[in-house]
């Protein structure tokens, strides 16, 4: 069951107009923050080595 009480509040802080719109950004910040995490997670592990200037092209 939906918490409506924090629906609200998702709403009125988000400036987001409709349950479907608040739901839809929440899940986008969600795995954009889960990702992030796993990003962090995987420092040091060994998995990836380079420079990510030099994989973007970054001047300089």
């Amino acid at each position: 069951m939906v918490d409506e009480l924090l629906i609200e509040e998702a709403l009125r802080l988000s400036g987001e107009k409709t349950y479907s719109a608040i739901v839809n950004r929440s899940l986008a910040d969600f795995v954009s923050r889960a990702k992030a995490r796993r990003i962090l997670e995987l420092r040091g592990s060994g998995l990836w080595e380079g420079e990510l200037g030099e994989m973007r092209g970054d001047p300089g």
